[in-house]
């Protein structure tokens, strides 16, 4: 299992200058959490990652970027419906960035972002998070410091977040197109505790023109996390608002969102418990109303040949009682990565979502991870819909229909060729459950992918 942080994102590096070869940083999920100011060795791409501009190495440069190619095939796309419910496309993206840093406090951080589908026939064509033909991604200035032993950074512009296990905020790397927020983030570290700020909006991407910030939304908060680097401790918390202008005939809303994450180990080191919940309150008209969700995973790792995992897991996410105004008691995702949660066939997000999986994982070769997982998916209430990997409704709730909407298997494999190239493949089937077959169309669906992933 692999924990993560609520840090909203990595504070910024000490920035010691040192001609001395240092240890390679890993490629991170944000890359602009890499820190580079120390000159690699062993690498031909080692020249970019630190070019100094000034005599004394005070002022630096860094670049880096990946290139993706995946290619999809589908059959009973989403259960099946009208239009064309079978195809098979590829998407490309690729990112270029520059970090600069300018003496020890200053840095600002411009990544160049293009991506494309091509032959993606199924209902509603390409999808917005599919195309962006040239615009910027992360584009920021940072300002860090150390004082009293705390190290603090803070960020204006673009920038990608991630928030714990990506159940909440994250930056939905499977999509062709990454998620940014525009605004102000600051995090402080001290020790094993961070805290951090945001005040931001989300960015709404526009295939051939600017990108630009949603201005009806805001998302501010803080976040609090604490690590345990000798027992594998995690405990995280957040404390959320994302508020709603009125849009045409739909009132404002206000989401309030106090979530926590606990990462231990149980008894022994090889056994580890996850678990995760939250807790809103909406605001909408004259009414007040709470939507919850809690997700849960032990994983059991035993020192075996072919490094075994075997998770079992269970998540529950709330839905709308019968006589509450629409939606109001559905829990709001927010920002999640849906395709890491409710399978990888994509047909659901978490909410009004109650799931029970079985997760297999282990390694044939060093250099290769296989993962297989069982799904099952019922409604957590009957009066509400179920609902797409977006947060739209996937199928409207019916008349005394079904609580189960079906279950999935997914197999999928990661091999990395080396520290810069990276390939993965898999197929899901979705099968569907009672649910569906009363509301509608009740096809089997295969989903199948395969992917080169280039870094440096």
């Amino acid at each position: 299992m692999v924990s993560g942080s609520w840090c909203i994102t990595g504070v910024a590096s000490a920035h010691a200058q040192s001609a001395a070869p240092a240890p390679r940083p890993a490629f991170e999920n944000l890359r602009f959490r890499e820190d580079w100011s120390r000159t690699p060795r062993g690498d031909p791409r080692d020249p970019l990652k630190h070019i100094a501009l000034s005599d004394g190495g005070s002022i630096w440069l860094s670049l880096g970027g990946h290139v993706r190619l995946r290619g999809e095939s589908v059959d009973g796309f989403l259960a099946g419906g009208p239009g064309t419910r079978e195809d098979g496309f590829g998407l490309l993206r690729t990112h270029l960035h520059a970090d600069l840093h300018i003496g020890r406090h200053v840095r600002g951080f411009f990544e160049g972002r293009y991506a494309e589908v091509a032959g993606r026939e199924l209902p509603g064509g390409a999808r917005a998070l599919d195309r962006n033909r040239g615009d910027w991604g992360n584009a920021f200035v940072e300002v860090a410091g150390t004082t009293s032993g705390i190290t603090s950074a803070a960020r204006v512009g673009r920038q990608e977040l991630l928030l714990g296990r990506e159940r909440i905020v994250s930056p939905l790397d499977w999509a062709n197109v990454r998620r940014v927020f525009e605004g102000v983030t600051l995090e402080s570290k001290r020790g094993p505790v961070t805290v951090g700020l945001l005040g931001v909006r989300p960015l709404k991407v526009l295939a051939d023109r600017a990108d630009v910030s949603d201005k009806a939304t805001v998302l501010w908060g803080g976040t609090l996390a604490w690590q345990s680097a000798q027992r594998g401790r995690v405990l995280e918390g957040a404390m959320l608002m994302k508020q709603v202008d009125a849009i045409g005939t739909a009132p404002s809303a206000r989401r309030a969102t106090a979530a926590g994450r606990l990462l231990t180990p149980v008894g022994r080191r090889d056994l580890v418990l996850e678990l995760e919940g939250g807790i809103q309150r909406v605001h909408g008209g004259a009414d007040v109303t709470t939507a919850s969700m809690i997700a849960s995973d032990l994983t059991w790792s035993p020192a075996a040949r072919w490094a075994p995992a075997v998770t079992v897991g269970a998540d529950r996410a709330s839905g709308t009682r019968a006589g509450q105004a629409t939606q109001s008691g559905t829990w709001d995702q927010l920002y999640p990565l849906g395709h890491a949660y409710a399978g990888f066939a994509d047909v659901l997000g978490r909410r009004n979502l109650v799931e029970e999986r079985l997760v297999v994982q282990f390694s044939p070769h060093h250099q290769a991870r296989v993962r297989t997982a069982f799904h099952a998916f019922q409604r957590a209430s009957r009066a509400d819909a179920a609902y797409d990997v977006g947060g739209g409704i996937f199928r409207a709730p019916g008349v005394n229909a079904s609580a189960r909407i079906g279950t999935e298997v997914d197999a999928t494999i990661q091999w990395r060729l080396g520290r810069h190239l990276r390939l993965d493949g898999g197929v899901s089937r979705f099968m569907p459950g009672q649910f569906l077959r009363d509301t509608g169309s009740a096809r089997r669906y295969s989903f199948v992918f395969s992917s080169v992933t280039a870094t440096f």
